[in-house]
């Protein structure tokens, strides 16, 4: 047999071995993770919860003792906040989904999760009395650390600026948590009681009970290319949630919001 001729045999022996090896070795973009993260995300914001109540029963409910803080509330009008509101600092890394039928990531979606540390919050209760010149003062603070996830549709204006739109959620636990009772001079409306001068009150502290709190958002945001890998802009949250204390009711939060400045990175 001479050299063709062998040439031709072997071509022919080891075409089906080629063919099957093709056929069972995925390309490569098929071997891809099916998350890839795209940006790292950073920013701050402004935010706030809107209570659906906030009895003074609810607030006592966060007390770790409640009786330490009972006073005697006759003659005093009540006045009641049902809104929280702080700054929170915000990390978050975006991924891009991978197409299941074409193997490559899709450039019209993507998934984002993320941890932030939120500034001290006060829930109030406060009790008044213009005829004898005093005020009493029930306040909750904690600050919160959360963790947040979020499922986005985002796309273009033109080349250089990027909207997305999507569900999100979080969850957080309290931390740096205080009871706090402060007994002052009567407060003129909507004076917050650290208006007052500081020998005209009397502050009490006292623990408070661990606190959970959980959020379903809709998240949405604009960003502006202003680098080749940088991008300014801001980020929305708009939701429900609810706080949770181990063996109480639940307090629901009929809105929840915030409003983010951010920078995004390529990586």
């Amino acid at each position: 047999m001479n050299f063709k001729a062998t040439y031709l045999f072997i071509l022919v022996l080891t075409m089906p071995v080629f063919g099957y090896s093709q056929y069972v070795s995925p390309p490569s973009d098929l071997l891809a993770p099916k998350l890839k993260p795209t940006h790292l995300n950073i920013g701050i914001g402004i935010e706030h919860d809107n209570y659906n109540n906030m009895s003074l029963n609810q607030l006592m409910m966060m007390a770790d003792n409640p009786t330490e803080m009972q006073r005697d509330l006759q003659g005093f009008s009540e006045q009641i906040g049902t809104v929280t509101a702080g700054v929170g600092l915000f990390a978050r890394v975006s991924f891009a989904i991978k197409s299941e039928q074409t193997g490559t990531y899709r450039d019209d979606r993507e998934v984002q999760i993320g941890v932030a540390l939120h500034s001290p919050r006060e829930a109030m209760v406060t009790y008044n009395s213009v005829e004898m010149d005093s005020s009493i003062v029930f306040c909750n603070i904690n600050s919160e650390i959360t963790l947040d996830a979020a499922y986005l549709f985002k796309g273009n204006f033109g080349q250089r600026m990027h909207w997305k739109l999507g569900i999100g959620s979080t969850l957080g636990g309290a931390f740096d948590r205080e009871m706090i009772l402060i007994s002052g001079r009567s407060l003129g409306e909507d004076e917050h009681p650290s208006q007052q001068d500081f020998d005209q009150t009397s502050i009490e502290k006292f623990k408070a009970k661990p606190v959970v709190y959980s959020r379903l958002f809709v998240p949405y945001g604009v960003y502006v290319d202003v680098g080749k890998k940088i991008q300014l802009g801001f980020d929305a949250r708009t939701g429900i949630g609810a706080q949770f204390i181990k063996g109480e009711k639940v307090n629901f939060i009929n809105k929840t919001g915030a409003f983010i400045l951010g920078v995004k990175y390529a990586v």
